[in-house]
């Protein structure tokens, strides 16, 4: 996942704020701003908008206002030049073309959460875009284009779940904002579920799992937030059924969606606790969302994909010592690369590069080429201009770990003092970064692979005064100085 943005530095409450705290106001910086857009086929007193509206209304820290234009705008539009007049919403397969207009009707608006969609009979079809970007091979991530569809007459059940999804969509950078976010999707978690569960004997097919689909999204983003165990294996308990939901003929797209998320999911299990099983449905999920998606169609999914398949890859590699799992991660590490840009997509392609640099690494061990750890060196330098320290301290440092592997094998092979010294640097850079922050495992990784830098070392060429490595400190003020020291005074 991409950082977040640096954040500023927290500014001193004012005798508005105080006012606004005593009368129980929520700050600007604590609100999430929703807007409905007219459904297209309401009737002429909006009916179906007020509903979805109401959903959120009452809420002091969800102020909702219906617009006054409608989303997508009738008639053909940039994105869609050969639209009908009569503005329908795009299918979901073209969907991520008009989220960036999503994005820009909505901070004309002023919004943080845009909801839009149309009347069908007795039925609404509802979309959720955000104002920030999602970040698509979260686990998490519920894509901007999947819809959700409920009764037009909304009981309690539809309320939770359209108040679920949307709260799930919606991924503020601001603290305040997640933490308003993060709140209400926790409280909503519960009925949502008892909603879910009560819908699913009387739902199928395509409206099944869009339901599934969004609540699978909503319990993840719960579970990751709370480090929820349980909550998560429901995630991929829901993401699994709304694959079998959908079935791959009914809907392609949505089908994908749901096999990604699932591949997303199980591989973030596979990495907490290195469950064989978990890696072996991850890859075959992430496997199958990449051949049905397509990078005209949905391009950044298909990136997401690749670049997760990728990460699916490389553990199975490590697991199967398979040079073939290997080189075919770097493959798709290049393929989502041509989507994820450096100049449109910065961090995206810095998290990319950095998997790239990690793989180069192992496979230039395996093949004992200096050129492939060189070019794995080369990817980690690049990430690193954009994942800079002051802003992205954590992914720097992972950035400048993965760096220090490459060149410490460079070293090895080839004998280069040159290349030892600068892995010396990029790991107690990393070691410093992670004790500062509280990583201490990670610290210790890296400080592990310092010692073991400097064994290769002539003296004389170490870091003059080097700190000691963690299992040499007994007093324990020079081990809180150790983890904190040098981080803080920066």
């Amino acid at each position: 996942m991409s950082a977040a943005p640096h954040q500023p530095p927290a500014r001193k409450p004012t005798l508005t704020d105080l006012f606004r705290r005593l009368l129980g106001i929520p700050s600007p910086e604590e609100r999430i701003e929703v807007r409905v857009a007219p459904l297209i086929g309401d009737d002429e007193a909006k009916t179906a908008t007020r509903h979805v509206a109401a959903i959120f209304a009452g809420n002091k820290r969800f102020p909702v206002r219906i617009t006054a234009k409608s989303f997508p705008s009738k008639g053909p539009t940039p994105a869609f030049p050969d639209a009908p007049a009569d503005n329908a919403v795009p299918p979901p397969s073209q969907f991520s073309l008009i989220a960036p207009l999503a994005r820009q009707f909505l901070a004309a608006e002023r919004g943080d959460l845009l909801i839009f969609g149309d009347v069908s009979g007795d039925r609404l079809l509802l979309r959720f875009s955000p104002l920030v970007a999602p970040e698509e091979d979260a686990p998490d991530a519920l894509s901007a284009g999947v819809p959700l569809i409920v009764p037009a007459e909304m009981g309690d059940g539809a309320v939770h779940l359209v108040r679920a999804a949307g709260l799930t969509v919606v991924a503020p950078g601001q603290p305040l904002k997640a933490a308003t976010v993060n709140a209400a999707l926790a409280a909503v978690i519960a009925p949502a579920l008892r909603a879910a569960e009560a819908l699913k004997a009387t739902l199928d097919g395509q409206e099944k799992g869009l339901m599934l689909l969004a609540f699978a999204s909503a319990l993840a983003r719960v579970g990751y937030t709370q480090g929820a165990a349980p909550l998560l294996q429901q995630a991929i308990d829901h993401y699994r059924a709304a694959a079998e939901a959908f079935g791959r003929d009914k809907g392609a797209y949505e089908w994908a969606m749901a096999e990604r998320l699932l591949g997303s999911e199980l591989l973030a299990l596979a990495e907490r606790s290195d469950d064989k099983t978990a890696l072996a449905g991850a890859l075959a999920a992430l496997q199958a969302a990449a051949q049905a998606l397509t990078r005209e169609t949905a391009p950044r999914d298909w990136a997401a994909v690749q670049h997760r398949l990728g990460i699916a890859l490389q553990r199975m590699h490590e697991q199967t010592s398979s040079v073939e799992h290997l080189k075919q991660a770097l493959t798709s590490f290049q393929a989502a690369l041509h989507v994820f840009t450096r100049a449109e997509h910065p961090q995206r392609w810095a998290d990319i590069m950095t998997s790239v640099g990690h793989a180069g690494h192992l496979l230039g061990q395996i093949l004992s080429s200096p050129e492939v750890l060189e070019r794995a060196a080369s990817a980690c330098r690049q990430a690193i201009e954009i994942r800079r320290k002051e802003s992205h301290p954590l992914f720097w440092a992972a950035s400048q770990n993965t760096l220090g592997s490459a060149l410490f094998a460079l070293g090895r092979m080839t004998g280069s003092i040159e290349a030892l010294v600068a892995a010396e640097e990029a790991f107690d850079g990393a070691r410093e970064v992670y004790f500062a922050r509280g990583a201490e495992k990670l610290a210790m990784i890296a400080e592990k692979n310092m010692v073991r830098v400097r064994q290769l070392l002539p003296a004389g060429k170490t870091k003059p005064g080097g700190p000691k490595g963690w299992y040499e400190i007994e007093d324990e003020e020079e081990w809180k100085k150790m983890k904190g020291g040098k981080e803080k005074k920066s």
